[in-house]
């Protein structure tokens, strides 16, 4: 013990000696900053290091790997601005990420995207990562702890404040139900009820002229004005939680061509949830998507099964699809990494369960002016390129009726 007593005061292997405990590969010369700064950041540091460089063979590889691949999803859901925001290529991790490049440092820069590791549940997360704390526990406390006086204790109680305290940050990935919320409303038309034109068919008229077809851009419940096809969605540049229950990729999403138009005519989308483009049509039909964050294409449907498409990428604004072999035939893909989008229905009414609680930014838009301006319900609502801050409560938000003029939804040039 002496002689590794000295071997920490010349700067050799910390915890040193050349027994069966010594040759940490771990030198104070270069840990000095970390050990001796009583931070319990750099203290962590300084013990992790010496943990992994200890059991570098297997154990200490994958608890290595592990414990740094989970440490960053924590800290980029619960710390972005605490200690770093790091990024990792999608060829690395595979899953909701992408490449920025245009670092001015010309670093890599990376976005992990806020949701727990692809391949394993929330709950089997935190149990995982809690297991992986248990097992370095023991490695460390079986072997070299002991064999350094005043440094035992000091790690056992950093080693039980990293577990209480990751465990924790684990199991609050899923919030408890009273930190979630919903979201919703309808948007009323004030003014003149636009009449619907009828649309001219300039091909296959055999087909797509028989059934009267009229221009769905605008429509509106008679009834009770209600505005369909408005979309909402939840905008931010951060990461989003997910409720438990939205967490996996929905089933596919469906675009049908019937009676020569797209039915639904605005479809939402999760990144990587795959669309079915399908022709029950006796004339054939193509899909044209105008996408701008992911790769556009235009491909005739087949006749015997439905067109599969993905994308693996968050279109900041609804983006249009278009049958190039008709030209009057119209649709709208909103594609999110979330699930917090909605479409108001035929009555103008909308809702986006499970909202995580805080403020957020929203955004209203429609295929004639885009993003909406201006809404009015109890109080009016100012837009700024179609976007409001609402602070989403336990107990939800009803915005109720949400007026707005038909002048505001007048066909742009």
């Amino acid at each position: 013990m002496l002689a590794g007593n000295r071997r920490v005061q010349r700067g050799d292997d910390w915890l040193g000696g050349n027994g069966a405990h010594g040759n940490f590969g771990v030198r104070m010369i270069e840990l000095n900053g970390h050990c001796n700064s009583g931070k319990i950041t750099d203290l962590a540091v300084c013990f992790l290091s010496s943990l992994f460089k200890r059991t570098a063979g297997g154990l200490g590889a994958v608890i290595g790997g592990l414990f740094w691949y989970t440490t960053l999803q924590l800290l980029w859901v619960y710390s972005p601005d605490l200690l770093f925001r790091m990024k990792f290529c999608r060829q690395a991790l595979g899953r909701n990420s992408h490449c920025d490049t245009s670092s001015s440092r010309q670093v890599l820069s990376l976005t992990i995207r806020a949701r727990p590791i692809g391949i394993i549940s929330t709950n089997e997360f935190s149990k995982l990562i809690f297991v992986t704390f248990v097992v370095a526990a023991g490695v460390a406390s079986c072997g070299w702890f002991r064999q350094v006086e005043g440094v035992a204790m000091l790690s056992r109680v950093l080693l039980v404040l990293l577990i209480g305290t990751l465990s924790v940050l684990c199991s609050a990935k899923t919030l408890p139900a009273d930190e979630w919320g919903n979201l919703k409303g309808r948007i009323v038309l004030t003014g003149e009820l636009p009449v619907a034109k009828e649309i001219e068919v300039t091909r296959d008229e055999e087909v797509c002229g028989r059934v009267g077809l009229l221009d769905e851009s605008l429509l509106v419940n008679k009834d009770n004005r209600g505005v369909q096809n408005v979309i909402i969605w939840l905008s931010s540049k951060t990461p989003v939680p997910v409720h438990s229950s939205m967490q996996d990729v929905p089933e596919p999403a469906k675009l049908d061509n019937r009676n020569c138009m797209f039915v639904p005519r605005v479809v939402r989308l999760r990144t990587n949830q795959i669309l079915q483009s399908s022709n029950s049509d006796s004339v054939a039909h193509n899909v044209a998507v105008y996408a701008r964050r992911n790769q556009p294409f235009s491909i005739v449907i087949p006749e015997d099964k439905p067109l599969e498409s993905k994308f693996a990428r968050e279109e900041l604004v609804p983006i249009r699809v278009d049958c190039s072999i008709h030209s009057w035939m119209r649709g709208y893909l909103i594609i999110s990494e979330h699930p917090y989008s909605a479409v108001t229905d035929k009555d103008g009414k909308f809702e986006i369960k499970n909202l995580p609680v805080g403020e957020w930014e929203f955004r209203f838009w429609h295929e004639r002016p885009g993003y909406l301006t201006k809404l009015t319900g109890a109080q009016q609502v100012e837009l700024l390129r179609g976007a409001v801050k609402l602070k989403v409560e336990p107990s939800g938000i009803d915005l109720g009726d949400l007026q707005i003029d038909v002048s505001e939804l007048a066909e742009s040039d």
